[in-house]
């Protein structure tokens, strides 16, 4: 199947059962706690600005309150002691622990109807609306922002395994056949590790040809007697004239 943006940390709101103040002369304040840092928590308070400038009925505070375990946690306790937030941020982890509060917490759909706001599921990506939507049918949460996976691939080692570097692999056949065919490069096997510290070197052969590796000292190094395939990029091979030791191609290289 073709490859899809997939909600892999997505992100939801709840609106608590914490009552609403009275409406009076004075703002009312909303109690927004979420878990947004950096830029994002920066884009949340730029959304509580505006829209705490648009009337002067209401005054959305939002609050950080940690990690998302860390602001999930904060909640439950504050409901079980009376002074729940009004909209609370949770992780998509979360969501089967707020469906089975009961009591706790109030379906998005249900605020949306009582408010007589239009809100139409459908309008979100059918794998996020699914997730945060309770047997029911009714959606639980709002689905707030959702991170969505990025495929990378290896030019260079596309390049060297002879595969096509202008139209990456689509569908998860593709990825394993392009997968199989790179790693078809050098063979090297590994005759000795030495460990220096900040680094290993690798002693080995390709073929009948001794062969050392340089590994950086942070990854784990593979055993004596592996077999690996190794791949580099034409741009990053030097050559040298075995009789003389002059790099070919090297312009200052002795004659």
């Amino acid at each position: 199947m073709p490859f899809q943006p997939r909600a892999c940390a997505a992100v939801l709101t709840l609106g608590l059962a914490a009552p609403f103040a009275p409406a009076a002369l004075a703002q009312t304040d909303i109690q927004w706690w979420h878990s947004m840092t950096a830029v994002n928590g920066e884009w949340v308070n730029d959304l509580a600005r505006d829209f705490n400038a648009s009337q002067k009925q209401w005054r959305v505070v939002p609050v950080y309150k940690g990690s998302y375990d860390e602001s999930m946690t904060a909640a439950i306790a504050a409901f079980r002691a009376g002074n729940a937030p009004h909209i609370l941020q949770v992780f998509e982890v979360g969501t089967a622990t707020m469906m089975a509060s009961r009591g706790a917490v109030v379906p998005v759909a249900k605020v949306m109807q009582d408010a007589g706001k239009p809100f139409d599921p459908a309008s979100y990506v059918p794998a996020v609306a699914s997730y945060y939507t309770a047997p029911d049918g009714r959606m639980l949460s709002f689905p707030f922002n959702s991170s969505t996976t990025v495929f990378y691939f290896n030019k260079d080692a596309f390049k060297g395994a002879g595969l096509a570097v202008d139209k990456a692999p689509s569908t998860w056949p593709e990825v394993v056949a392009a997968a199989g065919s790179a790693a078809a490069g050098w063979p090297f096997k590994v005759d000795l590790v030495e460990m220096l510290g900040a680094e290993r070197l690798l002693h080995g052969r390709v073929g009948a040809a001794p062969f050392t590796l340089r590994l950086d000292g942070t990854l784990a190094p593979p055993r004596a007697g592996e077999r690996l395939a190794l791949h580099a990029g034409a741009e990053r091979l030097h050559w040298f004239d075995p009789a003389s030791g002059a790099r070919v191609g090297d312009a200052q290289a002795a004659p």
